[in-house]
């Protein structure tokens, strides 16, 4: 069966009936290890998996939730608030206006692609996106990227406006509720750990400090799993809301392109966050031993 799963093809997928939608997303349940997708209807989400992750995406706003197979633990984004929002800041930094991104197209289409090696599917791809009244007719595409062989989605967007990049806030993490007992963990100075019971907050933080301290990383963990969010560079902001019974954790960027990848650790706890940071800093040159970031391990602002 898998065999009938084309490889390096881009492909969009029509409405499926009633039957075919059933007959496929019991494939997806009951046979995670092939990489599965299709786009069924406006009611149905999108769904792709591998044999640690199950990731399904709404068709209308972008919202994505994973499925840890391993920790038998569902995460999701907090779809009370935006996926993308576009915010204003004013002169001291203060946020004074936010908008909701929305597409011009009242349902996302999406294309899937499939990236091998050595005849060996490596990744899967679903993106979609369109155009934007609030980006005065620019355009934006999101991307989905499933890692076929370790429990990894990397989440990349891609931004066109006229009159130069805006700043965005997206939702790159995904949300803990106060009576699954987690925690965030999030990269403010040597990091902190926050919990999803407490007070209503609304709080940023910058990845880099002019004390020389910079984590392109934050965190969660919930009974049964944890997951790590690396960014691709230093220069963004990541913003927590507690409002309710839900924490929510995304990323303000400005700019023209955004990468982050969720990394699932099973049974995990905020040392094997770390630990798996560790590994992600040593291969990109950030790591410091003297905890002490110097000109060299700063990478340029990106364009």
């Amino acid at each position: 069966m898998s065999k009938g799963i084309g490889r390096n093809f881009s492909r969009s997928f029509a409405l499926m009936d009633k039957a075919s939608m059933g007959i496929l997303l019991l494939l997806t349940l009951f046979l995670p290890t092939l990489p599965i997708s299709f786009y069924s209807s406006n009611e149905c989400p999108v769904v792709i998996s591998n044999s640690r992750l199950r990731v399904s995406i709404d068709t209308k706003s972008g919202h994505f939730s994973v499925y840890d197979v391993f920790g038998e633990v569902l995460w999701k984004t907090d779809d009370a608030r935006p996926f993308i929002e576009i915010i204003r800041q004013g002169y001291s930094g203060d946020l004074i206006r936010s908008t909701t991104l929305s597409f011009d197209n009242p349902c996302l289409q999406f294309v899937y692609t499939e990236s091998s090696e050595d005849g060996r599917t490596k990744s899967v791809t679903l993106t979609t996106g369109g155009s934007s009244e609030a980006l005065a007719g620019g355009n934006l595409k999101l991307y989905y990227i499933l890692n076929i062989e370790e429990p990894q989605l990397t989440l990349k967007v891609e931004v066109s406006t006229e009159g130069g990049p805006k700043l965005l806030n997206i939702q790159t993490g995904l949300t803990i509720e106060a009576d699954e007992e987690g925690y965030l963990v999030i990269p403010n100075r040597m990091g902190a750990i926050l919990p999803s019971r407490g007070p209503n907050l609304r709080a940023s933080y910058d990845l880099y400090h002019n004390s020389g301290l910079g984590m392109a990383f934050y965190g969660a963990v919930k009974k049964g799993s944890a997951y790590l969010v690396t960014l691709d560079n230093l220069y963004h902001e990541v913003e927590v809301r507690r409002a309710g019974n839900k924490t929510s954790i995304s990323t303000i960027f400005q700019g023209r392109s955004i990468s982050s990848t969720i990394t699932f650790i099973p049974n995990g706890t905020y040392v094997d966050i770390a630990k798996q940071y560790k590994k992600v800093a040593i291969e990109r040159g950030l790591y410091n031993p003297a905890c002490r970031l110097t000109e060299k391990h700063i990478p340029p602002w990106p364009s």
